[in-house]
Formats: structure tokens, sequence, C-alpha cells
């Protein structure tokens, strides 16, 4: 404190406060407002922080001001009203309320420039703000407000005072004012710091106490410094047992040598892991858990603390567990099914061959004519549903060894066109009886291709087949291919009936009848197209089919052109086809 005289030679004392690093002074005459310095000291002081602060500034300012009112309020997040937080009528505390702050003198405080957030009414309060029958009520004359802004330079309050009597604006009670002001607003300040923490620590307990997930902090020494809840049940203990105790304590030496190995994996730049542990069940089996392991870094880029999420996976691991066993059951099935149909489908061929040889030696008449010529209706009836079976015997005989992994390729260079050329004369005598064109748009430039002679042969025959079968008299069919991107894309396309959308998935299943889908090569068998699809598959190719009801199919075989060649073959035998 120091003293001068003012220029009427009145004694003046100044007293200095310093607020959240700024230094404030407040001048006041010996003669008047002597408790200033009792009130400063008061509102500096550590006891008094939040509501009771607010509640002291108001009562010191109307105090040390003689002023019969005194308020703090805080803007509303839309800036049209104010909630009042403390307030002072004639010395005694009021409760807390809101009113609307347009047509009000506090409207003016918030008009205010951020750098002069001062405004003072000396008279006529009342009278300038008619809009607000409070004043008028009250015969409020005088006003005083300044604004509170936060860390952003954002509005977010203010503090005034009000009196029944004109008020003036001398350098003493203005240096007060704003010194309280200023003390109010770091309170204000500190105050919605603390709200807007506490706010977050509910989200932060929500977000991480709430969570069914397992979660700890703990440092790289493996001391644990955070769990949440479910952290606590998985581990059948209480927080304060937990904590400052060891996270690595029951692990296995496997388990923390593979867990400081994924540490040492961790960097700054990439500061996360994943790791699988197991440890027994009291009930018998194992507890599976998945745990995601993130390094906190210091600004130095060091270690400071290990975050760990873990989730119990022992469901998913029994389940995948199951799969695995089913899927083994299921392909030991399909096996045992596949043997089946091939065992039978060679005990089946024997009795046709010779059923289909000795009704060819009776349709030549090698031994003479028949007594009746209905016999020789019934012959071809007999040979016609023997080739038949045969080919169905042989359709079972492919798809059942396919199935097994028993059909291997022997893969050579071939030309798409020798190929092409060598399934014509077996589906040209149909294309023929049913007017048929047959246009075959092959490059003369088209690279060779790696393939299974026999199998591209059965490929492109059934569904050559299959296009002249299901083709009207007078259409057409094309035969296409080009390499391109290490590929042959074969395509055939006909302007046949086509096939319904809803049909399409099921094309290449086995064993659908023609009434489910008429685009199959044997009626009644559903295996000519689940032949094809498989064959494709074993050579590393895909196989779609495209259709439009009325206007045709085009199916495409997509093969790699250079697949590994193989040196097993495939026993060659008689098939009729159309």
């Amino acid at each position: 404190m120091y003293r001068y005289r003012s220029p009427k030679n009145t004694p003046l004392c100044t007293t200095s406060l310093d607020i959240e690093g700024g230094f404030y002074s407040v001048t006041k005459q010996y003669s008047g407002m002597g408790n200033v310095e009792k009130a400063l000291e008061t509102l500096a002081g550590r006891e008094a922080v939040g509501e009771k602060f607010f509640d002291l500034a108001v009562l010191t300012l109307a105090d040390t001001l003689d002023c019969k009112w005194a308020a703090i309020g805080e803007l509303s997040d839309d800036g049209n009203s104010i909630k009042v937080i403390a307030a002072c009528e004639a010395g005694v505390l009021k409760e807390s309320w809101s009113y609307g702050l347009p047509g009000t003198p506090c409207c003016k405080v918030y008009m205010q420039e951020k750098s002069e957030p001062h405004w003072f009414i000396p008279d006529g309060t009342a009278e300038l703000f008619p809009d607000d029958l409070a004043l008028a009520e009250k015969g409020v004359r005088s006003y005083r407000g300044e604004l509170f802004l936060n860390e952003a330079g954002n509005k977010i309050g203010h503090i005034f005072v009000m009196d029944d009597r004109p008020a003036e604006d001398n350098l003493q009670t203005r240096s007060f004012f704003r010194m309280v002001a200023q003390r109010t607003g770091a309170e204000f300040r500190r105050v919605q710091t603390l709200k807007l923490l506490a706010e977050s620590e509910i989200r932060y307990q929500a977000v991480v106490h709430d969570q069914t997930e397992m979660i700890s902090r703990y440092t790289p020494d493996g001391m644990r410094t955070f769990v949440n809840r479910a952290y606590c049940k998985a581990c059948g203990k209480d927080r304060d047992e937990l904590l400052d105790a060891s996270a690595y304590e029951g692990m296995t030496e496997e388990d923390l040598a593979r867990l400081k190995k994924l540490k040492l994996t961790l960097t700054p730049e990439n500061p996360t892991g994943e790791y699988e542990i197991s440890y027994p069940d009291p009930a018998g089996g194992l507890i599976w858990q998945m745990w995601t392991k993130r390094a906190i870094y210091d600004d130095k880029g060091n270690v400071i603390e290990y975050q760990a999420v873990g989730r119990d996976v022992s469901e998913n691991r029994q389940y995948q567990e199951r799969l695995s066993l089913a899927l083994i059951d299921a392909e030991n099935a399909n096996r045992g099914k596949s043997e089946f149909l091939a065992t039978m489908s060679h005990e089946l061929r024997t009795p046709l061959n010779a059923i289909v040889g000795f009704s060819e030696v009776m349709m030549s008449k090698l031994f003479g004519s028949f007594g009746s010529s209905k016999y020789e209706d019934y012959i071809g009836d007999i040979h016609n549903s023997s080739i038949h079976l045969l080919n169905l015997v042989n359709d079972i005989l492919d798809l059942s060894v396919i199935e097994a992994g028993e059909h291997q390729l022997a893969m050579e260079q071939l030309q798409l066109s020798n190929i092409a050329n060598d399934c014509l004369p077996l589906f040209l005598v149909e294309t023929q009886k049913k007017n048929i064109e047959y246009i075959c748009e092959l490059p003369e430039a088209l690279p060779m291709l790696v393939a299974d002679k026999r199998a591209l042969k059965q490929i492109l025959l059934n569904i050559l087949s299959n296009a002249v079968k299901f083709t009207p008299e007078g259409g057409k069919i094309f035969l296409s291919a080009n390499a391109v991107n290490g590929k042959h894309i074969v395509k055939i396309k006909d302007t046949g009936r086509g096939i319904a959308p809803e049909m399409l998935p099921r094309l290449t299943d086995p064993f659908v009848s023609t009434e489910i889908h008429p685009h199959n090569t044997q009626e009644g068998t559903g295996l000519g197209l689940a032949i094809v699809d498989s064959l494709v598959k074993l050579h590393g190719g895909t196989l779609y089919i495209e259709s439009v009801v009325g206007k045709g199919t085009t199916v495409t075989v997509a093969l790699p052109s250079e697949a590994k060649p193989s040196q097993a073959t495939i026993p060659d035998r008689q098939k009729t086809h159309v």
C-alpha cells in the first residue's frame, strides 16, 4: 500500500491484488470506502470458492459500493436468457432465478466489446428500459455491469449492481468493481471447468467402468494403476486387491514370453497389438481371452504406461472347435457318400455295358431277323434306356471321384480350337435336326491353354449340349474366346428359352431335376453343370452363368492360362453326351 495526494490535496490509498497473473489496483479515499482492503482480502482468500465465493462477492459489492442489489448471472447456451447464480437485496441473499435477456440493461453489457466489457448507467435505468417491468417496480435508477469471458474468449456470464439512487462513475468505484468482477470471472471459469471435468468423469465412468470388456492400466514393470468393474469381476477380486499388484501374476512363462515379444513390436507410430491367452477354468475347461495392448508414451517416446482391453472369447473358441469337428464329420460323410456312389457306379456299369452290347447285336440282326417288328422297337427302347442309364452312372462316377478328391488332372498345352473341333461331331447331328446355326468365333492367334484335355473337352461338350437341347428350332449358338490378364475366357451363348433368375444360384447343385431347372446336360440327372463347375474349379477357374427368360443363356468359363501340369491321368471311357 502507498499514499499520494489528489489534486484537491485529499489523502488517498491504493490497494493492489494479483489475480490469475494480472495486477489490479483500486484507489480509495481515506475518508470513505473504508472496508475496501478487508473486502479484497476476503475475496482473495483461498477459503472462498465456488458458490460460497459468489455469495460473498455479491454481498461485498453491495456493502462496499452501498448498493441495494448485486447479482452474478450465467448466460444460457442460446444467449437469450440469464440464470442468476448469486444475488442479494438490501444485504440479504436471494434464491436463484432466471430471466430473459432482451430488453434489460444486462443485454447492453453483452453488447459491449470484449476489450471493454464494462457498462455503467448513472441514472434513469428504469426509463431507458421500459420493457423490463421489474426495474420500474423496484425503482432502479443506477446500474453497473461487466462481462465474463471463457478461455476461448466467448461471453459466458456477467456481474452487476443496481441501486434506487443515482451513482457516480469515479475512479475508486470503477476500479473496485472491476477488480471484483475480474476475480469473480476467474472463479466462474474455474467452476465451469470443474463442471466440465465432472461431466467428463461421468462419461468416462460410463464408457470405461460400465463396459463389458475388461480394462486395466499398468506401469512398464507390471503394477496395475487402474481396473474397471468387468476386470474385477473376471478376476474375482475387489478393486483395492488388484491395484498396485502385478498384472503378470498367474500368467504362464509361455504367455509372458509372447506378451514380451508383442511389447517389443509396439512403437509410437503403431502403439497397439493383440494376443490371446488361456488359463484353467475351475469347472475343468479352459478360459480363453483376447487382449488388445496399447503402449502410452511420453513426449520423449518412452513408455510410461500400458492399457489393456480384454474380452472373453471362450464361447467363440468352443464354437470354432465345434465347427471344425462338424466340418470333419461332414467331409467324412461326403467322402463316404462319394465312395458308395463310386462303388455302386462301378457295379452298375458292368451289367449296363452288357445290356448295351447285346442290344446293339440284336439291333444289327447278327444272328437273323426277329419274328415280329415290335421286337425291333423294344430292342431300340432297351438300347436307348441303357445308354441313358450308362450316362447317368458315368456322371455319378465323375462327380463322386471329384468330390472324393481323387480326380487328378493331366495338364498339357492345348489349342482351344482343336478341342472345340473334337466336340463338334458329338452334337452336330442334333443341331442339324433342329436347324440350329452354330457359330464358332475363336481367334487364330489365341495363345495356348494349359489344361487337362479330357476335362476341357467335357466342360465344352456339356455346356454345348445344354445349349443345343434347350435352344428351339431355328436358334443360334455362339462359341467365342479370348485371353486377357493371364486367363482364357470362353463364352457359350444360345438363343434358347432362358432360365428364371431365382433358379440361377442352383444351376450347379448336383441332383437337381430338370423340372426345377432345365439347363442340365442329361434329362433327369441334374449333374451336367455340377460336373462342369467341379472341373472348372479343379483348374482354378470360375464359372459364370447369365440368363434372360425368353432370350437365352450365356455361360462363361474363366481358366488360368498357365496352370501347373500334373502327371496323373483320368481313365478314359466311352460316353454319350447328346
